[in-house]
């Protein structure tokens, strides 16, 4: 029994200094941590989905503190001693994003992100208190997913990385109330004014769906309009007025469509797509002689 008992004792020193090694390294090997600052949490995800009056969209709050000089106990708000090694962050951002993106230390003045280094932690503290800013005006970017990096000076501090997801977003932001065609001269072809519809929208996977009322007579004594299905209308580009196509036509017409505009059939200028059209009708002699007036009803409808 005796060189058994040997044989373990030999087995627990070895285990002993095969777990104190192992503790010593491990705590060296944390010590010797290059990274000064605690981050939480490194990642951050903004949807932004609709317009909005607010005069910023905020992220969460990332806390960023000061480690000790063993290299812990700043994540449970312990102080880390206002050592003077500032924490810098430059920024790496679309261009399209410049001006739209901010930064806001401790509650304090947003920060635009671009070019510019700068100071989250300054000499003598210990803590940090970080929140991104959009500015609103990022819903009429193209929809889809960037990507913006925080990247520390040295290597004091994880990456940030803030990821923003620009959702589809479209609205009608004008068409016309009224269409009016004066028909006084005897049978022909009678035109409206040209009339825009506008649609707001950061893609282009949408379309107007437009169905019209008849066209009234200015003279409410009478019955005499103008159906649908006399109706013309054409597409206006640089002024030049295209083919006039039934309103009716039966290949973009079912019982609830009259016509479809697409994005392709507009002038984009930021996100602002116009359509600019003309009606029409061919007067005949069962026409009464006037002025004809009636609605054309726009539905937006987003495509997949």
């Amino acid at each position: 029994m005796v060189p058994q008992f040997k044989e373990c004792g030999q087995a627990v020193v070895a285990v002993f200094l095969v777990i104190w090694v192992s503790l010593f390294f491990g705590t060296y090997q944390a010590s010797a941590d290059p990274g000064h600052f605690f981050v939480n949490p490194t990642n951050v995800t903004i949807s932004v989905d609709c317009p909005t009056d607010d005069k910023w969209i905020i992220g969460e709050v990332i806390d960023i503190s000061r480690k000790d000089k063993y290299g812990n106990g700043n994540e449970h708000g312990n102080p880390g001693n206002g050592r003077n090694d500032p924490l810098k962050y430059s920024a790496l951002i679309p261009a399209e994003l410049k001006g739209l993106v901010y930064l806001r230390i401790n509650g304090q003045e947003s920060l635009p992100l671009g070019n510019e280094k700068i100071t989250v932690v300054k000499n003598g503290e210990d803590h940090a208190a970080l929140e991104f800013l959009l500015d609103p005006r990022i819903i009429w970017q193209n929809a889809g997913e960037y990507t913006v990096l925080l990247e520390p000076n040295g290597n004091k501090a994880p990456t940030i990385e803030l990821v923003i997801i620009v959702r589809k977003y479209a609205r009608i932001k004008s068409v016309p109330d009224i269409v009016t065609i004066e028909a006084t001269d005897g049978p022909g072809r009678y035109f409206s004014k040209h009339v825009q519809f506008v649609v707001e929208a950061n893609h282009s996977h949408w379309k107007l769906d437009l169905i019209a009322d008849d066209l009234q007579h200015e003279d409410s004594e009478t019955s005499a309009v103008v159906k649908p299905s006399e109706l013309l209308m054409a597409l206006v580009t640089n002024e030049d007025v295209g083919e006039f196509v039934p309103f009716a036509s039966e290949d973009r017409w079912t019982a609830t469509v009259g016509r479809v505009i697409n994005p392709r059939d507009c002038t984009r200028r930021g996100k602002d797509y116009t359509a600019t059209a003309c009606f029409a009708v061919d007067v005949g002699w069962h026409h009464l002689a006037g002025i004809y007036s009636g609605r054309i009803h726009v539905t937006l409808v987003e495509k997949n």
